[in-house]
C-alpha cells in the first residue's frame, strides 16, 4: 500500500513513532472507537458516583502552611462556622423591631438548620448581678462604688426598714442638724462639705417644685450602675447608630456538600422565611450576608455564567471552525474526539484527586479552550494533504508525520506549564497544575487516535470529490506579507510602546471587586461597613485567661488601625470575693422595698422656714460657702408667698416624687445585687460559643478602622495585630495571606514551567536559535497583554492569574508548529503554509471565542478572565502571523536536509502579482 512507505516528511525524532501509532490506530479504527468508548463509559460513571466537591476556600490552602496552621487550631477549639448575618432596613427604631423580633421567631423555628441566633447583647443574669462590675473604691469622687453605696444605705437605714416619712423636708433637716450638733470634728467638718453640695441641688429641686408650672427635679446624688447591666437598661440590640438598620447574627448547624453553591439549602430556607417577614412589615428591606453567603452567591453566579458561556463557546468555536474549513464534518469529529478526552480528563481527576475545588472547576474551561488546538491542527493539514493523495491511509499517515511532532511537542509545552504549578506550595494552584497538565496530555492522544480513527471509517479510498477546503487566507494576509520589514518594525513599536504599562499594572487583592455586580450579599457587606463603622470579618487573638485578655484588649485597642475588639472576659469581674460580702449586705437591705412609695407627711412651713434659716447661718459661716447661703434666701421669700393650701400640694407632690425617685433607684440596684457571683455560664449560649474554646480558651475579635477588603488596610491591619499577637488569625489574615501565596504561586508555576519546556522544545529542535523563535510568540504576547492590562486599567487578580499558564501554553503551542513547518520546507521556506496559517488563525480564534465568551458573565472575576486571556490571544494571532516575516527576513535556515516531498506546501506568495513586493523576494 501506499502509505506502507512512510515518507519522510521532516527531521524531527518525533516524526516515525507518530507515523506508526497513526498506522496501528487505522488498521484497528473500530477497536480504537470501542476501546475510547468504553473508557468514556468508565470515566461517565466515576465522575457521576464518586466525585466530589469541595467549594470551601480553606481547601486551597495548604495545611502545613504556618498561617493556615493557626486557622486550623482556631477552628478546632472553636468550630469552623462562620456568622451570617440577615441585615434589617427600615425608617426608624420602631419601624424595624417588630421586623427583628418577628424573623427571630421564624427562625428560632428552624432548629434543625439555624443556631447561635443572636439579635441583642443582653444577658439577663448578669444584669441580675450588676453590682459586680464597680470596683469596691474609686479615686474619683464623682464615680460610684460598693463602699460608697454601702454608706448611703447605711444612711437611708430607718427608710429601708419602712420608715418612709424620714423622706419628709423636716425630718431631713432635723437629721442634718443632729449631725452637725453631734460626732467628732472630722464627722461634722464632713456634714458640712456634703452640705455645701447637696443644699444649693436641694434648693434648685425645690424651687423648681414651687415654681407655677411644677417640674421635678431629683435631689439625690446619682448612683452610676454599668449601664449595660442595670435593670432599666433593656435595650441591647444590634442596631445601627442612626437606629434604621439592625442585625441578626445567625451560623448554619449543617454543612452542605453535595451542591457546588454550598449551604444551598439553609440559604434558600432563610431567604423565603425573610421573604415572608418582610410581607408582614411593608417598607421593611431584609437582605442576608456574610462569608457564608457571599461564598454561595458567587459560586451559584459563577455556575450560571460557566454553564452560559460553555454554550456559548462550543457554538462559537463551532462556528469558527465551520467557517475555516467549510463544512462542519470535520469540525464535528475534532469537537467529538475533544469532547471525549475530556471525560477521561473527568475520569482522571476522580481517580487521581478525588474531588474538584473552586479554582480547579476551571480545569473544563481550560481544555476545552486548549484541547481543540490539536484537532485543528491535525484536520488543517489533513485536508491539505489529502488533495494530493487518493489514499485516506497515505494521507493520515503523512499528517501524522507533518504536524504530528509540532501538535505532541506543543502539547508537552502545555502539559509541563501546567504540571509545573503542581510543584507550588498553594493547594488550590498546585491541584489545578496537575489536573490541567494531565487532561490536556489526554485531549492529545484523543485528537491523535480517535480522530484519525473517526476520519478513517468515514472517508473513503479515491478521487478526492465534496472534501471541504480550509479557507484560504493567503489574500487576507497579503498587508501582513507584503511589507515584512515595515510590518516587523512596526510591532516592535508597538510592543516597545506597550511596555510602558508595565509600570501601570497593579495586583488587585479584593475578592469583592471579583463578585458579580449588584449582588445583595456584596452590597449590605458594604452597608454593614457603613452603619457598623467595621466589617463582619474580624482578627482572632486567642489567650488563656480572663486577665491576658484584658491586657491583650488594650494592646490592641491602642492601634491605629483597631476599630473595637469584643470578648467576653470583661463581662467577668475581678475580686469578686471581696465584693461578695458588701454586695450581700446591699442585696439582704434591699430585700423588702414596697412595690410604691408610701405617703410622705407634709412638713410644715414655719417648720421649712426655720431649717433654711439655720442652713443659711450655717453656709454663711463656712469658706467658700457665700454663694451657696445666698441661693437659700429666694427659696424662703417664694415659701412665704404661697398661700397655705397651695403650699400643702406642691410640697406634697414634691416629696412624694422624691419618695418614688429612691425608691426607683434603690429598686433598680436591687436588681442588680444577686450576691451569686458572675459565672461564664450565665452569658447566652449564642455568645458564650463565640468567645470561648472548647477546653476554655478565650477568643477576641478585632475589627479594622479601614475598609480590609482592601489591600492597604488590610495590610496595615494585619502587621498591626501581629505586633500584639504574632499568633494571630482569622478570615482577614487568611485572606491577605492566601491571596499573597496564591500570587506567588502563579509567578513560580511560570517560572518552573518556562524552565522546564525550553529544555523539551531544545530536544525536539536540536538548536536553540529554533527554540528561543519558537518561544518568541509567547514572549511577546505576555509582554503586551500585560502592558496593555496597565494602560486600560485592568489589574491582575486571584481570578486571571492563570493568564500565565495558559499564554505560556497557547504561545508556545503556536510557536513550535510554526518552526516546525519551516524546518520542513528547509531552504526552501517561502513563509507558512496555508495549512498552518490556517491552524494558527483558527486555534486562537476558536481560544478567544471560548473563552471570550465569559465576558458576558455576570461574575467580574470570570469577566475579567475572559477579557485578558481575548486580549493575550488577539496578540498571540498577530505575534504568530509576524513571525514566518522574521524567519525570512532574519534568514534563519535550517541545515537538516530538504523533505522528500518534491511538492512543497502552498506558500503565501501564490496568488500575489509580481508588481507587490513579495516575502519570498525578500528570501
Amino acid at each position: 500500500m501506499p502509505w506502507e512507505r512512510t515518507p519522510r516528511v521532516g527531521d524531527s525524532w518525533m516524526s516515525r513513532p507518530l507515523q506508526r501509532l497513526t498506522m496501528l490506530v487505522i488498521r484497528f479504527p473500530v477497536l480504537t472507537l470501542l476501546l475510547a468508548a468504553f473508557a468514556v463509559g468508565a470515566s461517565a460513571w466515576l465522575t457521576t458516583t464518586k466525585l466530589g466537591f469541595r467549594t470551601s476556600r480553606a481547601e486551597l490552602i495548604s495545611p502545613q502552611s504556618v498561617y493556615h496552621h493557626r486557622w486550623l487550631e482556631y477552628t478546632k477549639e472553636f468550630g469552623d462556622k462562620e456568622d451570617v448575618v440577615v441585615v434589617v432596613d427600615g425608617e426608624n427604631r420602631k419601624h424595624i423591631l417588630p421586623a427583628i423580633d418577628d424573623l427571630c421567631r421564624e427562625v428560632s423555628r428552624r432548629k434543625d438548620l439555624f443556631g447561635m441566633v443572636m439579635h441583642d447583647s443582653d444577658a439577663p443574669k448578669l444584669r441580675e448581678k450588676g453590682l459586680y462590675q464597680l470596683p469596691i473604691e474609686s479615686p474619683n469622687p464623682k464615680e460610684s462604688d460598693l463602699r460608697k453605696i454601702d454608706a448611703l444605705l447605711d444612711q437611708a437605714g430607718p427608710v429601708l426598714q419602712g420608715d418612709w416619712s424620714q423622706l419628709s423636708l423636716g425630718a431631713m433637716a432635723r437629721q442634718m442638724s443632729a449631725a452637725m450638733g453631734g460626732g467628732s470634728a472630722e464627722q461634722r467638718q464632713q456634714v458640712a462639705e456634703a452640705m455645701k453640695t447637696e443644699m444649693p441641688r436641694f434648693a434648685e429641686g425645690l424651687q423648681a417644685a414651687l415654681a407655677p408650672n411644677g417640674s421635678y427635679k431629683s435631689p439625690w446624688p446619682e448612683m452610676q450602675l454599668p449601664e449595660a447591666l442595670a435593670a432599666h437598661a433593656t435595650e441591647t440590640r444590634l442596631i445601627s447608630k442612626d437606629n434604621k438598620t439592625g442585625f441578626i447574627v445567625l451560623r448554619f448547624l449543617e454543612e452542605d456538600t453535595k451542591s457546588f453553591a454550598q449551604n444551598d439549602e439553609p440559604i434558600r430556607v432563610l431567604r423565603q422565611v425573610a421573604a415572608d417577614v418582610r410581607a408582614r412589615h411593608p417598607g421593611v428591606k431584609i437582605g442576608l450576608t456574610g462569608l457564608p453567603v457571599i461564598e454561595h452567591d458567587e459560586m451559584q453566579s459563577s455556575e450560571k455564567s460557566m454553564s452560559v458561556a460553555t454554550f456559548l463557546s462550543f457554538a462559537g468555536v463551532l462556528a469558527v471552525m465551520f467557517i475555516a474549513f467549510g463544512g462542519y464534518r470535520y469540525s464535528t469529529m475534532a469537537m467529538a474526539a475533544l469532547c471525549i478526552a475530556m471525560v477521561w480528563a473527568c475520569g482522571l481527576v476522580t481517580l487521581t484527586v478525588g474531588y474538584i475545588n473552586v479554582l480547579s472547576i476551571a480545569f473544563a474551561s481550560i481544555l476545552f479552550g486548549m484541547g481543540i488546538d490539536y484537532g485543528i491542527y491535525y484536520m488543517a493539514r489533513y485536508l491539505q494533504v489529502r488533495e494530493e493523495t487518493d489514499s485516506t491511509s497515505e494521507a493520515l499517515v503523512r499528517t501524522s508525520g507533518f504536524v504530528g511532532p509540532g501538535i505532541l511537542a506543543g502539547a508537552m509545552t502545555s502539559t509541563i506549564s501546567f504540571l509545573a504549578a503542581a510543584l507550588t506550595d498553594f493547594p488550590g494552584v498546585s491541584q489545578l497544575g496537575l489536573i490541567a497538565g494531565l487532561g490536556i496530555a489526554l485531549c492529545w492522544l484523543g485528537e491523535t487516535t480517535v480522530l484519525p480513527a473517526m476520519i478513517k471509517i468515514t472517508d473513503r479510498d479515491g478521487a478526492l470529490r465534496n472534501y471541504p477546503a480550509p479557507l484560504n487566507l493567503r489574500y487576507w494576509l497579503r498587508p501582513i506579507y507584503a511589507w515584512p520589514r515595515l510590518t516587523l518594525a512596526a510591532s516592535a513599536v508597538m510592543t516597545a510602546t506597550l511596555a510602558v504599562g508595565l509600570c501601570y499594572l497593579r495586583y488587585d487583592y479584593n475578592l469583592l471587586n471579583l463578585q458579580p455586580e449588584g449582588l445583595e450579599s456584596v452590597d449590605l457587606e458594604h452597608t454593614l461597613f457603613t452603619k457598623m463603622n467595621h466589617s463582619a470579618w474580624f482578627a482572632v487573638s486567642v489567650a488563656k485567661t480572663p486577665e491576658e485578655v484584658l491586657k491583650q484588649k488594650a494592646k490592641f485597642l491602642a492601634l491605629p488601625s483597631v476599630e473595637c475588639v469584643e470578648e467576653i472576659a470583661s463581662a467577668l469581674p475581678s475580686d469578686c470575693e471581696k465584693k461578695r460580702p458588701i454586695i450581700e449586705r446591699i442585696h439582704s437591705r434591699l430585700a423588702n422595698l414596697p412595690a410604691v412609695a408610701p405617703e410622705i407627711p407634709v412638713t410644715p412651713l414655719a417648720e421649712l422656714l426655720q431649717m433654711l434659716s439655720g442652713a443659711q447661718t450655717m453656709l454663711a459661716s463656712m469658706p467658700d460657702a457665700a454663694q451657696a447661703a445666698a441661693g437659700l434666701q429666694p427659696l424662703g421669700e417664694m415659701l412665704q408667698r404661697i398661700p397655705p393650701d397651695e403650699y400643702r400640694r406642691r410640697i406634697g407632690a414634691y416629696q412624694q416624687a422624691m419618695a418614688s425617685d429612691l425608691l426607683a433607684r434603690l429598686q433598680s440596684m436591687k436588681a442588680a445585687s444577686n450576691p451569686e457571683p458572675p459565672a461564664l455560664n450565665d452569658l447566652p449560649e449564642s455568645v458564650r460559643s463565640r468567645f470561648l474554646g472548647k477546653s476554655g480558651l478565650y477568643a477576641m475579635q478585632v475589627y479594622s478602622k479601614a475598609n480590609i477588603w482592601e489591600v492597604g488596610p488590610m495590610g496595615q491591619f494585619v502587621a498591626e495585630v501581629r505586633t500584639v499577637d504574632p499568633e494571630a488569625t482569622g478570615n482577614p489574615l487568611q485572606v491577605y495571606e492566601a491571596s499573597r501565596e496564591m500570587k506567588r504561586s502563579f509567578e513560580k508555576a511560570a517560572f518552573y514551567a518556562l524552565l522546564a519546556i525550553v529544555p523539551v522544545v531544545l530536544v525536539d529542535f536540536r538548536r536553540l536559535n529554533h527554540t528561543l523563535l519558537a518561544a518568541l510568540p509567547m514572549g511577546l504576547g505576555l509582554l503586551q497583554t500585560l502592558g496593555v492590562m496597565g494602560l486600560l486599567d485592568i489589574p491582575l487578580s486571584p481570578a486571571n492569574m492563570i493568564v500565565l499558564p495558559l499564554t505560556l501554553g497557547l504561545g508556545m503551542d503556536t510557536g513550535i508548529n510554526l518552526i516546525h513547518e519551516f524546518r520542513t520546507q528547509g531552504r526552501k521556506y517561502r513563509g507558512a503554509g496555508n495549512a498552518v496559517l490556517v491552524a494558527v488563525v483558527v486555534n486562537s480564534l476558536t481560544t478567544m471565542v471560548g473563552f471570550g465568551a465569559l465576558m458576558i458573565a455576570n461574575h467580574r472575576g470570570l469577566q475579567s478572565l475572559g477579557r485578558v486571556l481575548t486580549i493575550a490571544m488577539g496578540f498571540s494571532i498577530l505575534n504568530s502571523l509576524l513571525l514566518p516575516n522574521l524567519l525570512i527576513v532574519g534568514r534563519f535556515a535550517h541545515d537538516g536536509a530538504d523533505s522528500d516531498d518534491e511538492e512543497a506546501d502552498d506558500d503565501l506568495c501564490d496568488g500575489l502579482s509580481e508588481e507587490e513586493p513579495m516575502i519570498c523576494r525578500a528570501a
